[in-house]
């Protein structure tokens, strides 16, 4: 979670760490004419990404387990999940009408450009911010945080991480291996690393990659060291959901949720069904 402290600052707030503590923050920001937490609803990416958070707040790696028909995801604690995620649109945690906003450039623009917002949900590649030319002034003008995604649940524990990670593999049908090979090689071990480590500000997974310099102002440093330091201290997850099937299904039943369409045990019995067929 994004926040911006010069304006959580200048309403003497903090970024919240559990829920008690985010609806405060967002009741507060509200009364004051700004926006609460963002989220580009519009994109089923994004509000995926979300509550695959918020599951594992409640439910910790279980999630990955029923997407396996290990277990049922009608277990209390998807339930409870799917009820958590009802109620921070029900209590207006999410700003209105999020189901309308795209990530890239609705919410984007509102938090980035425009500093409406306390808070926005989007992953650490927002880092690149600090190095978008069109919106540099804007940046330069507040001072910003990255925390984890707030204790939903009460249990004092912090949700797992989602990872996000790629790679370069070589079609094994080419007629051109040698210079494909080539080319994952410049581009994972060589300077095209440096390169993709330099644009996306990430640090290489290869030891022998030299680490590239980052341009950025003081609160970069810092967020970009934040970041680091999360996803030291906190296992990660797998990010997304392999079933298109399910994934489909599950952006729907949140959809419904928000808008109150069904219930939470309603969600966890349409995504076992899924799950099963």
């Amino acid at each position: 979670m994004w926040y911006n402290k010069t304006l959580l600052d200048s309403l003497d707030l903090e970024a919240p760490t559990n829920y008690e503590e985010l609806k405060k923050v967002s009741d507060t920001l509200r009364e004051a004419g700004k926006q609460p937490l963002l989220i580009g609803a519009k994109d089923s990416w994004v509000v995926i990404d979300t509550f695959q958070t918020i599951l594992n707040d409640f439910a910790g790696d279980k999630q990955y387990k029923a997407y396996n028909k290990e277990i049922p995801f009608t277990d209390s604690e998807f339930v409870d999940a799917f009820e958590m995620w009802q109620k921070l649109f029900k209590e207006k945690i999410f700003q209105d009408s999020a189901f309308s906003m795209t990530e890239y450039m609705d919410t984007y623009n509102q938090f980035n450009d425009e500093g409406i917002a306390g808070m926005w949900v989007n992953g650490a590649w927002n880092m690149d911010m600090y190095t978008n030319p069109e919106i540099e002034d804007s940046v330069a003008k507040n001072e910003w945080g990255i925390s984890y995604f707030p204790d939903l649940n009460g249990d004092g524990k912090q949700p797992n991480l989602l990872l996000t990670s790629g790679g370069f593999a070589i079609n094994k049908n080419s007629k051109e291996k040698e210079a494909a090979w080539e080319l994952i090689k410049f581009m994972a071990c060589d300077e095209g690393a440096v390169i993709e480590c330099q644009r996306t500000m990430a640090p290489s997974g290869y030891l022998n990659t030299p680490q590239p310099s980052y341009d950025l102002p003081e609160n970069g440093l810092k967020n970009l060291d934040t970041v680091n330091k999360l996803m030291a201290d906190q296992p990660l997850q797998f990010r997304g959901i392999n079933d298109p099937n399910v994934s489909e299904k599950m952006y729907e039943v949140l959809t419904k949720l928000a808008y109150e369409k069904i219930t939470p045990e309603d969600a966890a019995e349409e995504i076992d069904a899924v799950i099963n067929e």
